[in-house]
């Protein structure tokens, strides 16, 4: 069974219109999440309160991979030059959170995916 986190916009597609791919993967592998990403779904998911509360509960019952400093990210963005490649802080902060704890990273961002596939850490 494979470890997976899975980036803020696959989450948000699947808020939209239920994906049956990620129905399918949270009952065959197991799904973590990342401070980073559970902060950007509490500031987006829902509008309505009750419907976000419930989604908040459910994400905050998967394993959280641990936040890393910000020093120890800028290492890892310069050992891995990681600058100039056109993805955030935040998906340096995935990146190296994927590869620390072996998991593998389902993204739809275009610049973030391909990193993960140059450092065999993504999903698909």
């Amino acid at each position: 069974m494979a470890r997976i986190l899975i980036d803020t916009n696959i989450w948000i597609q699947h808020f939209k219109t239920k994906q049956e791919s990620i129905i399918k993967i949270l009952h065959n592998e197991e799904i973590v999440s990342h401070p980073l990403i559970l902060g950007e779904l509490h500031l987006g998911v829902y509008n309505n309160p009750s419907e976000r509360q419930k989604v908040i509960e459910l994400l905050n019952q998967l394993e959280c991979l641990n936040f890393e400093t910000n020093s120890l990210i800028y290492e890892f963005i310069n050992s891995q030059k990681l600058y100039g490649k056109k993805i955030g802080f935040i998906d340096s902060h995935l990146l190296y959170s994927t590869i620390k704890n072996k998991v593998k990273l389902w993204t739809m961002d275009k610049n973030l995916l391909l990193l993960a596939r140059q450092m065999n850490c993504s999903w698909t």
